[in-house]
């Protein structure tokens, strides 16, 4: 019979474990052999030749390729996020350019009523003059209110009106 490393519980001597003759001496069980034995170990360790990366902010501003500025708006016309400070000084309050570009983006193309007064220039399609772009946000505020006035006027027309007969008005017939 050959002599196994590994515990054997079926055997029918009754023997539970079988260390192998190096850790019997330091008595150990089998699964601490399996755990401290460092020939198992699939982990990288760190040498100590790698090298330390430098800090971050002690880069060679030379080595690092400058980004590309963007193209200003032609003389005239101003991009959505320049008209949003043009807008907030209109309007007295902050206005984020996202509200700008939302209110582009939703009010372009063939089904909208009110289409935002943008320009096409060189490839850029959102080219804003400023005076055209507040005169559209004054007219939106002012369609705003109105719609606001109507849709309170209807109500209040369905209000007043008066309701339909009921059963002890008489009963409703119907024209042939």
């Amino acid at each position: 019979m050959v002599k196994a490393t590994t515990p054997d519980f079926d055997d029918a001597e009754g023997v539970v474990n079988q260390d192998p003759p190096i850790f019997a001496e330091v008595g150990h069980s089998d699964i601490d052999a399996e755990v401290e034995n460092d020939d198992n170990l699939d982990v990288d360790l760190p040498d100590d030749t790698d090298e330390v990366p430098a800090a971050a902010g002690a880069t060679d501003k030379a080595a690092t390729p400058a980004k590309a500025t963007r193209p200003k708006a032609p003389e005239g016309y101003v991009k959505p996020v320049e008209f949003a400070k043009h807008l907030g000084e209109h309007l007295g309050k902050t206005v984020p350019p996202q509200v700008v570009y939302s209110y582009i983006k939703n009010n372009q193309g063939e089904g909208a009523r009110n289409p935002f007064p943008t320009h096409e220039i060189g490839g850029y399609a959102w080219y804003i003059k400023p005076e055209e772009g507040l005169a559209w946000w004054d007219a939106k505020n002012d369609r705003v209110t109105a719609a606001k006035a109507a849709t309170v006027a209807k109500a209040a027309a369905k209000a007043a009106a008066p309701a339909a007969p009921t059963e002890a008005e008489g009963p409703v017939t119907e024209a042939e």
